[in-house]
């Protein structure tokens, strides 16, 4: 009888041990909130975890407010509890799908640092503002009081100062504050001059996601538009998204990523608002094309397994391509990189090599559902790439439109 509970206490300890690294992972993979749609129970991707409502608290419905909250248990087989999460019931949100390709106009909030360099003053380098303080990726907002909102303004309040003690407005991380900055007079330039260089502008070529009818919001990209020198988010004071046209594309190869050649074309779809690191969002009134309306998944709807996607790789007029989804991450701990996809179309790896510059933002689409946004390719392996969750998309949308209606 003892062997028979040592064998047994043998095999069941790993078993248990095994069981317990599972719930672990899980726990950890998880996040602490849902919002749903249908109030049903759900079974994740992998079908190892499973949601069931805790017994005494309300069901989970639907409803024309943000506002029901329950309580859900996830179970590891649907048996072992992992965690307890907030859900969250929404209305379901039905977009226009695009997949065109737009142009981008941006303006930044101030003026960016992109650089920090010596000033030749004639005896001697000098960094005056590198001395004050000043880094880069900071915004100067203004100089003695006045705003500055393009390189030349800047200029111009630096020769004014003639040289004496400025003061330089400055947000860094959001925050701002005040560095004092003596510019030198640089011998080789005839000017006075700060040592640094910056920014006040970017352009570029994405794809658009959806445009949201109910609030005339515009989502694409999937990912902030970043600078080229610092690889921050560009603060934007506004801009404007204007169509664009395909004309070539440099096939993605491993270790180079291709990408989209365009062009702006002729008109306006809708004005620039937010840049963050979901995406761009803007305002028009009217939707830039005549795509399918979709419905917006919820996190937990998406699966492992075939997609569509929807993109333009060449003129202005997108098509479907398939695609598998290999791998789920539910947290925001990479929030740009929730999905990892794969290119499968034998047409689209023959045109492009896999994802490309300039395909960022466009949509995917699983079980007639909106799931996502293409936002990076891995350069290792051309084919793959990740993704965004439509959700989230949707829910900055609906942030950044709040925002506008208070401010207006």
């Amino acid at each position: 009888m003892r062997r028979v509970c040592r064998i047994t206490a043998g095999v069941l300890a790993p078993l248990c041990l095994t069981l317990l690294l599972w719930m672990g992972w899980a726990a950890s993979a998880l996040p602490d909130s849902f919002r749903t749609t249908d109030g049903q129970a759900w079974t994740l991707s992998d079908g190892l975890i499973q949601a069931t409502a805790i017994a005494g608290e309300k069901t989970v419905t639907a409803s024309a407010a943000d506002s029901d909250l329950s309580e859900v248990e996830l179970k590891l087989f649907g048996v072992f509890p992992v965690k307890t999460v907030t859900v969250r019931s929404v209305p379901s949100r039905t977009v226009v799908l695009c997949g065109t390709p737009f142009g981008i106009k941006a303006y930044t909030d101030g003026v960016l640092v992109v650089g920090l360099t010596a000033v030749d003053s004639g005896s001697g380098s000098r960094l005056p503002a590198q001395s004050a303080g000043i880094r880069v990726g900071d915004v100067v907002l203004s100089v003695d009081g006045q705003s500055v909102t393009t390189n030349e303004q800047l200029s111009d309040r630096i020769t004014e100062g003639g040289g004496r003690p400025q003061a330089f407005r400055v947000r860094r991380d959001g925050v701002e504050f005040t560095a004092h900055v003596t510019a030198v007079w640089s011998s080789s330039e005839n000017a006075y001059k700060t040592g640094m260089w910056v920014r006040d502008s970017a352009a570029g070529i994405g794809t658009l996601t959806f445009y949201d009818e109910s609030t005339g919001m515009l989502a694409g990209l999937g990912h902030a538009i970043c600078d080229v020198d610092t690889g921050q988010p560009i603060p934007i004071s506004g801009g404007e998204l204007v169509p664009a046209y395909i004309f070539g594309v440099t096939r993605g190869q491993v270790g180079a990523a291709g990408e989209l050649r365009g062009c702006f074309s002729g008109g306006t779809l809708g004005t620039l608002t937010v840049n963050v690191d979901s995406g761009i969002y803007g305002q028009s009134d009217t939707a830039p094309t005549a795509g399918e309306r979709v419905q917006v998944a919820m996190k937990q709807q998406v699966a492992v397994g075939p997609a569509r996607l929807y993109t333009t790789v060449s003129g202005d007029e997108p098509a479907w391509y398939d695609v598998e989804v290999t791998h789920i991450r539910y947290t925001d701990s990479s929030p740009t990189r929730h999905l990892v996809i794969k290119i499968t179309d034998p047409r689209l790896l023959e045109k492009t090599g896999g994802i490309v510059q300039g395909m960022s933002g466009s949509p995917l689409v699983q079980n007639g559902r909106l799931i996502g946004a293409v936002t990076h390719v891995l350069v290792g392996d051309p084919t793959q790439g990740y993704a965004i969750f439509a959700e989230t998309m949707l829910k900055t949308a609906q942030t950044a439109d709040t925002d506008l209606q208070k401010a207006s």
